[in-house]
């Protein structure tokens, strides 16, 4: 993504600032285009049954891959987890800081470096698609081994 352009982050920047009803038209190749509310992204956190049950296994030091406007990171920060939020979006990086995430990297999963593993890689809201593709797919699971404790 060119972070000149950061559609994504400008529309959860503007939203977060205004509180709108916007939405944001969604264009994926050999897909109909459709439209998501922007305020989906500031959503209580433990708002779907899958994020509850994927937050409910989170286990010690945290990155929240792809964390968007950082409502895992705060639910987990209030949980009293060591959390880091990963996002290559700048802008949205400024809004999980102006809301109160307090550990906020911006970079991609690929280009990060991390001073210590993690216990726990939580990728939920399609954060996944930060791979990229399949052939990029097993880089990550590299990432993963190097960066993911024993434990983890």
């Amino acid at each position: 993504m060119l972070k000149s352009l950061d559609l994504f982050g400008k529309a959860l920047k503007e939203h977060y600032q205004n509180r709108g009803d916007e939405t944001l038209q969604i264009n994926i190749s050999g897909q109909e285009p459709y439209c998501l509310p922007l305020a989906i992204f500031f959503r209580p956190a433990d708002y779907y049954q899958i994020d509850r049950r994927a937050l409910s296994l989170c286990r010690g030091k945290t990155l929240d891959i792809g964390a968007g406007t950082g409502e895992h990171s705060l639910f987990l920060q209030q949980q009293l987890f060591d959390v880091t939020a990963l996002d290559i979006s700048p802008l949205a990086c400024e809004v999980m800081q102006a809301r109160g995430v307090s550990r906020v990297i911006n970079a991609d999963i690929f280009s990060a470096s991390f001073d210590a593993p993690f216990d726990t890689w939580l990728l939920l809201g399609r954060s996944i698609g930060a791979v990229g593709n399949i052939k990029m797919l097993g880089k990550f699971f590299e990432l993963a081994h190097q960066y993911i404790s024993p434990k983890g």
